[in-house]
């Protein structure tokens, strides 16, 4: 398998813009969102900003992402402890996930602007003159800088838009621990376009702007700009079978059961932390959700729970942040 088409989560983050020729800075960001970016015209103030930012979200990436599942330990997930740090905080949507850094600044330069920035994991790309092009490709090949543009390239904001979102999406899935042929067995549908696609669909048609893998049952949990969650079930041929076996052995009903074996529903009886909960299977017929079959590398069973709760902190607050709407 190669890389994977989707993440294990996801959520807006910012953009830093560091060039000592703020008008450019500005010509550049001209049609974007104030909170999706940042932008500074003195390097040093630049580079204290990414580090600060870092290592405010420092907490969230140490140790591994993926560790055995306290309910299911031959499964992997990204620890509920961790997901509640994300969502507890509004630092989040800072985390500087991209850097545009110019090349010629007088008091610092982009390269070794770049060379001290501590995460390994953020996408930096240099701004070029024609004079700095050998450098910037020397810098691309020691992995110092993750793409370089030429400033005086036609349509460079609409080019550069697009580079920074490829990056930005590059800088969630590089974090996923998923090289193991085992983790990569366990969560199938991350590495398989045709679910990408309806996933992709799905995040748009509920507004979902952030997303976080679970399991327990596996899936997703989606979260739009308010911060409402709905649930997302995904389930391997195999995991459904598992699931109805599970609940018959927990001393389901007769009518329970010959619904599931219809293969129609698929039943969450699980609280919030992923723990069977005896009380919503006495109440089944309320805590079972429609089938959408999947099609992709292998047949995948979703059912999504809509506008489950809400999370503490959200993206609408924070871009109505006072420090967001101008800078």
């Amino acid at each position: 398998m190669g890389k994977p088409e989707i993440s294990l989560y996801y959520h807006p983050t910012t953009t830093v813009y560091i060039d000592d020729n703020r008008d450019f800075l500005n010509s550049l960001t001209l049609k974007s969102e104030p909170a999706v970016f940042k932008l500074f015209s003195d390097p040093h103030e630049g580079l204290a900003y990414v580090e600060s930012q870092f290592k405010l979200s420092e907490n969230f990436s140490k140790g591994e992402p993926l560790s055995p599942d306290i309910n299911t330990p031959s499964k992997l997930v990204l620890p509920q402890n961790q997901i509640c740090r994300k969502l507890d905080t509004l630092n989040r949507f800072a985390e500087p996930s991209v850097i545009v850094v110019d090349f010629s600044m007088p008091q610092l330069n982009g390269l070794d602007l770049c060379s001290q920035i501590s995460s390994p994991n953020a996408k930096k790309i240099l701004l070029t003159g024609v004079a700095n092009e050998k450098q910037a490709i020397h810098a691309l090949n020691c992995d110092l800088i993750d793409f370089y543009i030429g400033k005086s390239e036609e349509e460079l904001t609409t080019r550069l838009t697009s580079i920074v979102s490829t990056l930005n999406n590059r800088y969630f899935t590089d974090l996923m621990p998923l090289s193991s042929h085992d983790a990569k067995q366990q969560i199938p549908f991350l590495y398989d376009s045709d679910f990408a696609d309806y996933f992709e669909q799905l995040c748009e048609d509920l507004g979902a702007i952030e997303y976080y893998y679970v399991t327990n049952p596996g899936g997703f949990l989606l979260i739009d700009k308010f911060g409402t969650i709905s649930r997302l079930i995904v389930l391997t041929q195999d995991e459904y079978r598992n699931s109805i076996k599970e609940v018959q052995e927990k001393g389901a009903s007769s009518d329970c059961i010959s619904t599931l074996e219809e293969h129609s529903h698929v039943p969450f009886f699980q609280n919030e932390d992923g723990v069977f909960d005896e009380k919503r299977l006495e109440a089944w017929s309320q805590n079972i959700y429609p089938i959408q079959r999947i099609n992709g590398n292998q047949e995948y069973v979703c059912a999504l729970l809509e506008k489950r709760f809400k999370s503490l902190t959200c993206y609408q607050d924070y871009i109505e942040m006072p420090s967001n709407r101008l800078h």
